[in-house]
């Protein structure tokens, strides 16, 4: 089964079925969007909310049901119980891994949502040398020195939150982490990698964030320098509260939802049949120019698969958070 599932061929056939699902829902989104938003806006927003889902959905199938990734939460069952999935909220949520969004989106489906108001108050994702930077800005303004994080970047939030906290009845301070040892990625997932996510998820009420600019930045640094003492705790220990002082939960394991595999099924059936029944046409009618044709565009789509991986990586990124580098003009 691993062989299948990192076979060059089963990555094209997941490619079309991404590529093929994708652009015939844009385009009935786009059409919705000519006839519907000028007669009915509030409609049509619903109704993009399942077109949005269904393409959000075949991600969170790839680390469900494709790679089998396992999921602890560790939360306050009564929150859990009370408020999960049934309110708007920002999520706060470490920058770490390469596939951070796709486990917020994951995070956020099995809680029984879609893609919640994400946050990444760190800007870019973690590496040694913007941590390096973050620190040295850290010691000029007297700010915590984080070790397993990057400063925040405050001000978005600070200013943004006026206009937005009336329909907020509260904030997650979300932390996701992986063993030390995995390396989560896009490609891992692809190849069906089976990796262990641990999610702490809190539950902050809005009023017990701070109005004031000032007030609200201080809040948030010392948001982050809980999160941090949480990762370095879960590093050394495998175990968020060990050496964090924050309040012990036990992990759970939430339930799977089968809306990414039924929505996978569907259009898997929609597009794969017609496809594999013009491919078999085409190799038995023996004319090399229709098989050159036919295999050209797969070749294309498995090229561009594979460069859209690679771009996601940590280490290729574009990001210039931390470098010497001066923009000129």
């Amino acid at each position: 089964m691993s062989f299948i599932k990192s076979s060059p061929v089963t990555h094209i056939i997941i490619a079309l079925v991404f590529l093929v699902s994708g652009l015939t829902v844009n385009l009935l989104q786009l059409l919705f969007f000519i006839v519907l938003w000028p007669l009915h806006k509030e409609l049509f927003r619903k109704i993009n909310y399942y077109f949005s889902y269904i393409i959000y959905s075949e991600l969170v199938f790839l680390s469900d049901w494709w790679a089998g990734v396992q999921y602890y939460f560790y939360v306050d069952k009564d929150d859990y119980n009370n408020y999960f999935g049934k309110e708007h909220a920002i999520f706060i949520i470490n920058h770490k891994y390469e596939i951070d969004w796709l486990t917020a989106w994951v995070v956020n489906d099995r809680i029984g949502g879609i893609l919640g108001m994400l946050l990444y108050a760190e800007g870019t994702r973690f590496t040694k040398e913007k941590q390096e930077a973050s620190i040295k800005f850290a010691r000029t303004k007297g700010l915590p020195e984080l070790k397993e994080h990057l400063l925040p970047r405050t001000k978005g939030f600070s200013i943004g939150l006026p206009h937005f906290r009336h329909n907020l009845p509260a904030v997650y301070n979300v932390q996701i982490a992986f063993r030390r040892e995995e390396k989560p990625s896009l490609r891992a997932l692809l190849n069906g990698q089976r990796l262990e996510a641990h999610v702490y998820i809190e539950r902050i009420p809005i009023e017990q964030v701070p109005e004031n600019d000032k007030e609200c930045d201080k809040w948030m640094y010392e948001l982050y320098e809980k999160k941090d003492k949480m990762m370095v705790s879960f590093f050394n220990t495998g175990d968020w509260f060990k050496e964090s002082g924050v309040k012990p939960l036990e992990k759970f394991v939430p339930p799977l939802r089968y809306y990414s595999l039924i929505n996978i099924i569907l259009w898997s059936i929609l597009i794969l049949v017609p496809f594999f029944y013009f491919t078999f046409n085409v190799l038995i009618s023996g004319n090399l120019l229709h098989i050159l044709m036919l295999m050209v565009p797969l070749g294309l789509l498995y090229v561009i698969l594979s460069k859209l991986m690679s771009v996601s990586e940590i280490g290729k990124t574009s990001s210039e958070y931390g470098t010497d580098k001066k923009k000129t003009k």
